[in-house]
């Protein structure tokens, strides 16, 4: 490769990294907010799911309501180790099934893409990462 090419190359790719915008976390705050102002439907209605819930109220709230899994648009490192502890799941006797894992799994391969990574839209966030934290 001649110093031009290299040259070249490398400019590309810095403009590339230059134009891509980081999405801030605090762009879901308001969703998040939303979302914990409800109970979703997929908090079940027993006694457990209702202090399960009031527990992760309050673990968003002194997070300031920011994503827990997601940053901006993308995966944490720590998403991809909790869908691998949600599959374990079943060595604990508990069916991974209960825990939404195909979805998140899914959620994350549609997500992906060859230039950019794993991007989800910003308007799923809040109802992901809280899902993902019930889980």
């Amino acid at each position: 490769m001649t110093v031009r090419a290299l040259a070249a190359t490398l400019c590309v790719t810095f403009l590339l990294s230059a134009c891509e915008h980081k999405i801030d976390n605090s762009e879901h705050v308001a969703g998040l907010r939303a979302l914990l102002g409800t109970t979703p439907d997929w908090v079940g209605p027993d006694r457990l799911d209702g202090r399960l819930w009031k527990v992760e109220r309050a673990f968003y709230e002194q997070r300031g309501f920011t994503p827990a899994w997601v940053d901006g648009d993308r995966t944490t490192p720590q998403w991809k180790d909790l869908i691998q502890q949600l599959k374990y799941s079943e060595r604990h006797g508990l069916d991974p099934a209960s825990y939404h894992v195909a979805e998140f799994e899914q959620l994350r391969e549609q997500s992906q893409s060859k230039t950019s990574g794993t991007r989800f839209p910003l308007e799923r966030v809040p109802d992901m990462d809280a899902k993902m934290t019930f889980a």
